[in-house]
C-alpha cells in the first residue's frame, strides 16, 4: 500500500465540503479535534450494497456511476476542510503505529490526541454531473467505545450538503 507522500493529492473543493458536512455532524462532543486519516480508503465493493434499492439507484444514478468509477482510487487528503472543529490529517502508517503489539492501542492514541473523538476515514466522493448529489464511504473509529462505517448519500440544498434521510445505506456499513 502506498504511503501518503506517494499518493496524488485529492483536489476537489466539493468533496472537502461533503467531508466537512459529515464530520461536523458525526463527531462526538466534547471532542475538540478531529483526527482524519490522510489517505482515502476504498472499502468493500459498493455494488454489493446498492443492488436492492431501486429507488436510490434511480435517484442517485449519476453519483453512483461516478463513485463506481473512482471508489478504488486512493488519494492523499490536503488541509482543505472548512469546519469549525480543529482537525489534523494523520498518515495511515502513523495511525497504525498505535495499534502494533505493545504500542498502547487506544490508550496511546488518546494520550497523543486527548481532545479528539477518534479517527475519521473517508473514500473519494462520487458526484452527479451538477454536483448536487454525493455518495461516499465514511467511517468513524473511536476506540473501545466502538466504531461505525457506511456509504452515505448527501444532497446540496442552498449551498449546504445535507445527509439524505430518504436513503439508508447502512447495510453496507458496520458498527460496534
Amino acid at each position: 500500500m502506498p504511503s501518503a507522500t506517494e499518493l496524488k493529492t485529492y483536489d476537489d473543493a466539493d468533496a472537502y465540503a461533503v467531508y466537512a458536512a459529515l464530520m461536523s455532524r458525526d463527531y462526538h462532543p466534547p471532542a475538540k479535534k478531529l483526527i482524519v486519516e490522510q489517505e482515502t480508503v476504498n472499502p468493500i465493493d459498493p455494488r454489493l450494497c446498492l443492488l436492492d434499492d431501486k429507488a436510490f439507484r434511480k435517484e442517485y444514478s449519476e453519483a453512483i456511476e461516478d463513485y463506481y468509477e473512482r471508489w478504488k482510487d486512493q488519494y492523499r487528503l490536503a488541509r482543505q476542510l472548512k469546519t469549525e472543529i480543529d482537525y489534523s490529517l494523520v498518515a495511515r502508517q502513523d495511525l497504525s503505529e498505535f495499534f502494533k503489539k505493545d504500542a498502547g492501542g487506544w490508550d496511546a492514541f488518546y494520550k497523543r490526541y486527548p481532545d479528539s473523538s477518534g479517527i475519521f476515514s473517508v473514500s473519494v466522493v462520487g458526484f452527479n454531473r451538477s454536483k448536487t448529489q454525493a455518495i461516499l464511504y465514511v467511517s468513524h473509529t473511536y476506540g473501545y467505545q466502538g466504531a461505525w462505517g457506511s456509504l452515505r448519500a448527501l444532497y446540496k440544498l442552498r449551498g449546504n450538503w445535507i445527509p439524505d434521510p430518504n436513503f439508508n445505506i447502512a447495510g453496507c456499513g458496520s458498527s460496534s
